[in-house]
Order: C-alpha cells, then sequence, then structure tokens
C-alpha cells in the first residue's frame, strides 16, 4: 500500500506542472478566441464571397422540392416559370479583382468635413442637404447597440399606405431574425431650418432586413432600413440625430433628403442600381456595358464609388455630364477593412429611394451583367410589357421579375472579327443557364419595393404585399448575360465550357453599340475603338 501511494505521490508531482500549463493555455484561448473566431469569420466569408461568389446560397435556393405543386398565395396552382425565392449573400460586383484601398479618393471636389464618418461630437452641418461626392457614414451608436447610418431619405409613396416615414439606411448590431425588433428605444431628434425647438419621435423598433452582415470592428453587424414617423408638421426636417432618450447629448446629425420627384407625365422607365464599386473598372468594358444598358431602355445609372481609381472616375464622370449616371460615394467606415461587401446593399437601397418617384422600375445588376430580352423583344420596355400581358389572369400579378443567371464565359474562343473593344460582342458562346435561384438578378417596381437585395426585393411596401413572391422569368423570355472567367472548380469548368453554344441574340446590337462606344472612347480617351 505505500508503495502504492508514493507511487501515486510521484506521478501527481510529474502531472501537476502538465495541467498547470494547460490551464494557462486555455485561459490564453478564451481572452483571444472571440476576436480570433470573428476574424476567422470574416476571412472565411471573404474567401467564400471573391473565389467563388455565385456559389453561396445555391443549395438555400434549391430545397423546394421538385415534386411539390408550387401554390399562388390564394391556393390555385402557380403557373409555369413562377417560383419562389429565399434571400441569399451578395457578392462583389463584376470586373473588379484586387483588394479595396483603405484610403477613400474624391470624386472631384473637396467634402465638406473630410472625415470619412461623423462622430457624436462633430458639429450638425445639414444646410443643402448631401452632396454627392459626401460619401461620410454618421456614427450614432448607444450603450446596447451600434449604429452607423449612411442615408435618411423620406418614404412617401401612396404603397406604403400610412403617412410619410423617415428611411434610414445604415447596419446595427445584429437583432432576433425572428422578431426583427431591437431590444433598445431610440429615438429621432428632428432637425428644423427655421430654429424651431427639436422634435423627438420614437424609432420603429422593428427593422428591415436587406443583406446578411458582417463583422465590423470585431462585432457581427447587419444591414438594415431603420424606420421612424415624421412628425406632423408640414416643414420637412432638415436633419435628424439619432438618441437613446431625448435630451442627449448628440451634436451631430445627418441630412434629410427628400427624394426628387418627376414632373407629371415626365416619369422615365428604367435606372440600373449597382452595388458598391471599388477598385477598378476597365474603362472600355464599363463604356460598352453603359452604352449597352442605354440601348436596352436604361436612362439613369446609380454608381457609388469605394477607392475608384482614376482611369474608372473618368468615364463616369464623362456620363455625369449627360445626366445618364449618377455618381456618389460611400466612404470607409473606420477601423473595419475589407468593406466592400459590408457597403453593397446600403447603396443599392439608397439608389432605389433617390429613384423611386423618377422612373417606374429599377434593375438590379452588377457591371459585368446585363438582363437581354429574348423572344423578338429588343428593350426591357417590350419585355416588361410581355411579362405583364403573361400575368395579367393573376390575381396578383407580379411587381419583382427575378432572372436566370447565364455564363459567357471569357475563357472561350471570342469572335475575332470584332474590336477588342467590345467584349460583350465579342464573346458570345453562352454555357448551360444556371440553377433555378443560382445568382439571379432582378427588375422591381419601384412603388412596390421596400427593401433591396442585390439579388431581388425582400420586402414590398404594404399595398403590395399580396405580390410578395418574386417570379422567375422563363430563360427563354429573358436572361441575365453574366460575362466572366469560369470561377468554378476545373470540373464544373470542363463540363460547363464544353457544354457551351453559340448565341448571337446582341448582334441586332452590334452597328448602333460600336458607333456609340467608338464616339465615347474617343470623348474620353482621344482614340478609335
Amino acid at each position: 500500500m505505500t508503495r502504492r501511494r508514493n507511487f501515486l505521490d510521484y506521478r501527481l508531482r510529474e502531472v501537476l506542472p502538465v495541467l498547470g500549463i494547460c490551464v494557462l493555455v486555455i485561459n490564453v484561448v478564451g481572452y483571444f478566441g472571440g476576436f480570433l473566431l470573428v476574424d476567422f469569420s470574416r476571412r472565411y466569408n471573404k474567401a467564400q464571397f471573391q473565389q467563388q461568389p455565385d456559389q453561396v446560397g445555391q443549395a438555400r435556393y434549391l430545397q423546394t422540392p421538385s415534386a411539390a405543386v408550387p401554390r399562388l398565395p390564394n391556393g390555385s396552382p402557380r403557373p409555369s416559370g413562377v417560383t419562389t425565392l429565399t434571400p441569399t449573400p451578395s457578392r462583389a460586383p463584376g470586373f473588379s479583382t484586387a483588394t479595396p484601398r483603405s484610403t477613400p479618393r474624391p470624386l472631384g471636389g473637396p467634402v465638406a468635413l473630410s472625415k470619412s464618418v461623423v462622430q457624436h461630437f462633430d458639429p450638425c452641418v445639414a444646410t443643402g442637404g448631401r452632396a454627392p461626392n459626401d460619401g461620410r457614414w454618421y456614427n450614432f451608436t448607444v450603450s446596447r447597440f451600434r449604429f452607423y447610418a449612411y442615408t435618411a431619405l423620406v418614404d412617401d409613396r401612396d404603397s406604403i399606405l400610412s403617412d410619410p416615414v423617415l428611411r434610414i439606411i445604415g447596419l446595427g448590431s445584429k437583432v432576433d431574425d425572428e422578431s426583427s425588433s431591437m431590444d433598445v428605444r431610440l429615438y429621432c431628434r428632428y432637425h428644423y431650418a427655421d430654429n424651431r425647438q427639436s422634435v423627438y419621435v420614437a424609432m420603429n423598433r422593428t427593422v428591415t432586413k436587406i443583406g446578411q452582415g458582417w463583422a465590423l470592428n470585431n462585432e457581427w453587424v447587419r444591414e438594415y432600413i431603420f424606420t421612424c414617423p415624421l412628425p406632423a408638421i408640414k416643414t420637412t426636417p432638415q436633419a435628424v440625430t439619432i438618441v437613446e432618450a431625448p435630451g442627449s447629448a448628440v451634436v451631430s446629425c445627418m441630412p434629410v433628403e427628400v427624394p426628387r420627384r418627376a414632373a407629371a407625365g415626365k416619369k422615365d422607365d428604367f435606372a440600373v442600381c449597382v452595388q458598391v464599386a471599388f477598385d477598378r473598372l476597365d474603362p472600355y468594358r464599363l463604356t460598352e456595358w453603359l452604352e449597352l444598358q442605354w440601348l436596352l431602355g436604361v436612362r439613369r445609372v446609380g454608381v457609388y464609388s469605394m477607392s475608384l481609381d482614376r482611369d474608372s472616375l473618368q468615364v463616369l464622370a464623362h456620363y455625369v455630364q449627360d445626366g445618364y449616371v449618377d455618381l456618389r460615394r460611400s466612404d470607409y467606415i473606420e477601423h473595419g477593412p475589407d468593406q466592400h461587401l459590408i457597403h453593397g446593399s446600403p447603396v443599392i437601397n439608397d439608389c432605389l429611394y433617390r429613384h423611386m418617384h423618377l422612373f417606374n422600375y429599377v434593375v438590379v445588376v452588377d457591371f459585368d451583367e446585363v438582363v437581354v430580352p429574348r423572344r423578338g423583344c429588343k428593350s426591357l420596355r417590350e419585355l416588361v410589357d410581355v411579362l405583364r400581358h403573361n400575368y395579367s389572369s393573376l390575381e396578383y400579378p407580379p411587381v419583382n421579375y427575378i432572372f436566370y443567371n447565364n455564363y459567357y464565359f471569357l475563357d472561350l474562343a471570342p469572335d475575332t472579327a470584332i474590336s477588342p473593344y467590345l467584349t460583350m460582342m465579342r464573346y458570345r458562346k453562352k454555357a448551360p443557364v444556371s440553377p433555378f435561384g443560382y445568382s439571379v438578378k432582378s427588375i422591381v417596381n419601384t412603388q412596390a419595393c421596400l427593401a433591396m437585395h442585390n439579388h431581388f426585393c425582400w420586402t414590398l411596401t404594404p399595398a403590395y404585399v399580396r405580390n410578395s413572391y418574386p417570379h422567375v422569368v422563363d430563360h427563354s423570355i429573358a436572361v441575365n448575360h453574366h460575362y466572366k472567367k469560369c470561377h468554378l472548380s476545373e470540373t464544373e469548368c470542363a463540363q460547363l465550357i464544353g457544354n457551351s453554344t453559340q448565341d448571337d441574340v446582341l448582334l441586332q446590337f452590334k452597328d448602333v453599340l460600336q458607333k456609340r462606344v467608338d464616339d465615347r472612347i474617343f470623348a474620353i480617351k482621344g482614340h478609335n475603338i
């Protein structure tokens, strides 16, 4: 017994130091584990969306059993091609591959205040609204809720079935997914130009999701639209501050903007809204893309720069002079690198709200994509007319048209008889149409959408809630052309490229497109194509 006790004592003396080291290691890992986990999550998500962006979320789209008979909200069978989707994460816009820089670049003029984020105690400067080259975010973070606001726009559409409200587009601490309700009470403090006393109005606790969320400053935040009722005062407030309680010491404010309205009978049909653009957009491809959109019937393109290079801005500035491009900026938020993904949905929604009274529809695509009509349609107007006719028998016709993705891989042999400056004209071999729900893009009624995502409208306005399912358009009627090098696995790329077929649908635009691009390139770059 004594020998056994001595043996155990000896073993304990050997083991105890090892246990002590293990406890120390566990404590160190526990201390830094949270930061490491957030950093890993951010890097993992970044890799997913940069390396294989179109694969993310595919499984979620394909969960609907093929044997199930789709039904409309009234219980009747859904017509062929009408399907319901669920949201997927956004991705970086097309043909921009480098990591975004950390220093924002000006768009041709000084910003009123040079800091990229307006803090609590910065002065309240809101006269004259917000300039297009002012991309600052506003930090209204309170003790229990991180809050960065990008823009505040008045929503007075008849389709909201209420008095006008203020939509604040921004980022906030992640709220409960089921209730979509903040666990804090926030207030909108309205400032008026006539120096009247500020008015405090409680913000709606329910928030509207517009994105999947990302890590920012070691905390998970999500893209939301926050809503505040407007006071029963005829005068529109000039600025707003978000506070935790009336009488808060917060000094800063952000301008309240009232979206422009078209004159009676002068509303245009289509505007394009694109995710935030960064680093470099090939100036020749960008010019071709803009000109093809114009030929299809688009009359405004909303572009938001986050460190675009000089060549890209030179092209965009040229189109700003014509009023065709609305060029704005979205600056980096403090201490949060690689932010192009988290800015995507906020700028799309800013674009939607700015153009909701000027255009009937918004087309949401990336810079390497274009929705192309088929079956004899030569414009988006003709396409929408066909779709409206096709769905006219439905009690609640669609307001959100979804288009299949179709790759035109740049790995395939181009048509060398066409100018190398016309990428879409040269690359006319298409892969098989992508599966249902995979990297879809959309056209949405501006009066019907409350919360827009990169793929389709997530939330409709109250007047259109019965039209709340998106409709996937048959790919024989129209499809989203997607031009890029194959980014999938080697096996998948070989299979898709091997099954590619010739598609000359765009040749109907060849001569007029080449002339328009040639004129623009000569005006911008001083040479012909």
